[in-house]
């Protein structure tokens, strides 16, 4: 757990010992640390999908559904899959 103030809470706590759920408190903005594939893959998706969804917004699109969040989640997929598995696993 990475800090976050409500992994903490009592309930949270009382869950874990209820189903035998062992909880490991690491430090606060290390977690880039232990799972780099939130820095290396899943941040510059996050960022595409961001770009895609002002680019909607901006067009008058309010209701960015389900479809939508399709479509901006695979443009910037799609180039990497043209070169074959050996990009996407880099």
């Amino acid at each position: 757990i990475d800090g976050f103030k409500g992994h903490g809470a009592f309930a949270f706590r009382e869950y874990c010992i209820k189903f035998d759920i062992l909880v490991a408190f690491l430090l606060p903005h290390s977690t880039h640390k232990m799972q780099p594939m939130d820095v290396g893959v899943f941040q510059w998706m996050k960022n595409a999908h961001q770009k895609k969804l002002r680019e909607s917004l901006r067009q008058g699109n309010l209701s960015f559904n389900r479809r939508d969040f399709a479509g901006a989640f695979m443009t910037p997929v799609i180039p990497f899959l043209a070169h074959g598995p050996e990009l996407v696993l880099l």
